[in-house]
């Protein structure tokens, strides 16, 4: 699976892609919820990541968000799952945290000092992280639009597929 510049969900993007609208935001009928689907994915499937940093549209902590999902999977789909319904938001580690506001939510660029309990530190733009067979590229450059091609973008999705095993041809003997 192989996934570039998504959100979390639409009702969690529209704060940031249309701050006019952010108040309704509980109003957007159309959930796409992937912060939900993402952990149920089983971790036999690897996921390729691929985001700009400077996405103008999906802010950049959402991305990181749903690789900390990505990382978090088990073999077998969690059933302790956030319910749709229920209120909850994310850590700067992406993980639901029940209870918490929009005040705790942290900035796109910043994520908490992990043990340290010290002020925010900035995260670097851009690079590669690996989990198993998971992988999550960031461009440094890249915005929503123009990720795609970027320096290695394509090298890395070639990469990403031909790591899946041998193709049909090859198993053939062709």
């Amino acid at each position: 699976m192989i996934l570039e510049n998504t959100f979390m969900s639409l009702p969690r993007l529209i704060p940031t892609a249309l701050p006019l609208l952010g108040p309704f935001s509980f109003l957007c009928h159309q959930k796409w919820e992937s912060y939900l689907k993402v952990p149920k994915i089983p971790k036999s499937t690897r996921i390729l990541l691929l985001g700009g940093a400077r996405d103008e549209v999906v802010p950049r902590d959402q991305m990181q968000g749903l690789w900390e999902l990505i990382r978090a999977r088990s073999l077998k789909p969690s059933a302790a799952l956030p319910s749709p319904s229920s209120s909850v938001s994310f850590s700067s580690l992406g993980t639901p945290t029940k209870g918490a506001s929009a005040a705790d939510k942290p900035s796109p660029r910043k994520s908490t000092s992990e043990g340290s309990g010290g002020p925010a530190a900035e995260e670097p733009m851009g690079g590669t992280k690996v989990d198993g067979g998971d992988k999550y590229i960031e461009y440094p450059d890249g915005t929503h639009n123009d990720t795609c091609v970027q320096h290695g973008y394509w090298t890395a999705v070639s990469e990403f597929i031909a790591s899946l095993g041998p193709s049909i041809d090859e198993k053939r003997g062709l």
